[in-house]
């Protein structure tokens, strides 16, 4: 079990929280609870009832979105130390997107009651998760933007450079499945198998069962510029 005492350096990290004094810490840290994750278990489904404020301590987690024929979108990944479901606990609403753990997970979670009580005798809390929602805005409507203007081809590319820290590391396929690349850019698996065996056929990267590696990261990166048509006279 994690003690209060470590919890509570942990938690000093994230920005709502970073400006409280230990004492103020250790009360909000203790109406919450603690609990763990092991891989591929579902930690709260999207549209189910508010499941409160998390936050992830240890492991991955990964929020996705689930579309109308079933398929699944990766909206965002989540590293310690960092909140998450932060709108459904502010809010009271349902849980806007189904959390995964990625890897074996420690997160601590007040329920929407106890976040509620927390915003009523901590409220500096509510003002310091305004950059964070600021920030996951902005991270959406990049996606968005992605999303809507992005040829499929410029978004793989994007992908195996997000993935591979702009070509310095393998792509570890046990973690990144074709299904989980498809998650991420919103299309299907067949697609991604087909535009790999592309960049493989032009040079781009090298690739078997275990790894994805990186061979141009310069072209793929000339990829995943948009070229702006200039505006008539």
């Amino acid at each position: 079990m994690f003690e209060f005492s470590g919890l509570v350096q942990k938690m000093k990290r994230i920005i709502p929280f970073s400006n409280y004094s230990e004492r103020d810490l250790l009360k909000i840290v203790q109406a919450g609870a603690i609990k763990r994750y092991p891989v591929g278990k579902t930690i709260f489904y999207e549209e189910d009832p508010n499941f409160g404020l998390c936050v992830l301590l240890k492991g991955e987690v990964h929020l996705y979105k689930m579309g109308p024929e079933g398929q699944e979108n990766i909206m965002a990944i989540i590293k310690p130390v960092i909140m998450f479901n932060e709108i459904a606990a502010i809010d009271g609403g349902v849980n806007p997107d189904t959390a995964i753990a990625f890897k074996n997970c420690t997160v601590w979670r007040a329920n929407p009651c106890e976040f509620q009580e927390g915003l009523r005798c901590f409220p500096e809390m509510g003002l310091g998760l305004l950059p964070i929602l600021a920030k996951r805005n902005r991270e959406l409507v990049s996606k968005y933007s992605d999303l809507s203007f992005r040829p499929v081809r410029e978004r793989v590319a994007l992908l195996l450079l997000n993935l591979s820290d702009n070509g310095q590391i393998k792509i570890e396929r046990k973690h990144q499945s074709i299904q989980q690349m498809a998650a991420h850019i919103s299309t299907s698996p067949v697609v991604i198998s087909r535009i790999l065996g592309d960049f493989r056929e032009e040079g781009l990267i090298e690739s078997d069962r275990v790894t994805i590696e990186i061979l141009q990261p310069e072209k793929l990166y000339s990829l995943t510029l948009i070229e702006i048509e200039p505006a008539l006279p």
